[in-house]
């Protein structure tokens, strides 16, 4: 199964510079990176974690114990989570029978 390296971050308001909210933790998951941020965020209040809902992602590296100095191999920010809720959403909408 593979590992991942996990990190909730706290950006400044145009995402330029990232601070890790808690430290980085070694996540063993059967699914992609993607999946291992979403499940990530399901198991994270990240309003709290960031003071009041300011810009934050969830950085994922592969591997144990990854240099979280370098670039993540996967990153989900605040607005692609909230875009893929409105997807959803709508989604969900045209489906409904009225």
């Amino acid at each position: 199964m593979p590992l991942y390296t996990v990190e909730i971050q706290a950006g400044n308001d145009d995402g330029t510079i990232w601070q890790a909210m808690e430290p980085a933790e070694t996540v063993m998951d059967s699914g992609s990176a993607e999946q291992v941020a979403l499940d990530t965020i399901g198991n994270q209040t990240i309003l709290d974690l960031t003071e009041g809902g300011g810009p934050w992602r969830i950085a994922v590296w592969n591997g144990a114990n990854a240099d979280t100095k370098t670039a993540p191999g996967f990153v989900l920010d605040d607005q692609q989570y909230r875009d893929a809720q409105a997807d959803a959403l709508d989604r969900w909408e045209d489906q409904r029978v009225d």
